[in-house]
């Protein structure tokens, strides 16, 4: 069977096989609010607006200090049928539930992190799937920095994937952010204890 390169590839809990979807689009924040047509902004407007706008770039880190907004690039996540496969089939497994995270941990790289998402045959229905990974790619957005440090200072790669096992969503609402957050977190805190441990 032929795959698109833009494909990712889900792996069902209960099946050996997996099954390919389209990779779901991170949401992205709302824009601005629309101004009024007859509202002229004045320079002071314009000053605010600018600040806003440099708001939703940097945050203030520890200390006062400012710092660049997390992202998550592309070369971050993990795609294609055999590395799924192989991370499930080799990897080392970790829960924190409703999450599993699959591992594999490699020394001597530069510090390289990728994570693919997927879902259990338990969830039924596209759009409620597609939530799920969207959320669990925001999770690893808001604590993946700590970990992305360590793999740098320790020279390791790591290459895993996160899979949803918890019980279907009655409703696309359903699915938040917070249900996931605190389990991811604490999958990845684990990985950076692990990396501490090997020194």
């Amino acid at each position: 069977m032929n795959f698109h390169a833009d494909t990712v590839y889900e792996t069902n809990l209960s099946a050996s096989s997996t099954e390919a979807s389209q990779h779901p689009r991170i949401s992205r924040p709302d824009g601005d609010q629309e101004r009024t047509q007859s509202a002229q902004p004045s320079p002071q407007g314009r000053t605010q607006t600018a600040n806003c706008q440099r708001r939703a770039v940097i945050g203030h880190g520890r200390g006062g200090r400012t710092s660049v907004r997390q992202t998550l690039r592309k070369s971050e996540t993990l795609r294609g049928y055999r590395s799924f496969t192989t991370i499930i089939s080799n990897g080392t497994l970790i829960v924190a539930r409703p999450v599993r995270l699959y591992y594999v941990l490699e020394a001597g790289s530069s510090g390289h992190l990728q994570i693919g998402y997927t879902v259990s045959r338990n969830v039924k229905g596209a759009v409620l799937r597609n939530r799920i990974k969207r959320v669990l790619r925001e999770a690893v957005r808001l604590h993946k920095g700590t970990l992305v440090e360590a793999l740098r200072h320790r020279r390791h790669r790591l290459s895993a994937v996160l899979l949803y096992a918890g019980q279907n969503p009655t409703h696309r609402g359903a699915v938040r952010l917070a249900s996931v957050e605190q389990p991811v977190a604490e999958l990845l805190r684990q990985i950076g204890q692990l990396l501490a441990d090997r020194t």
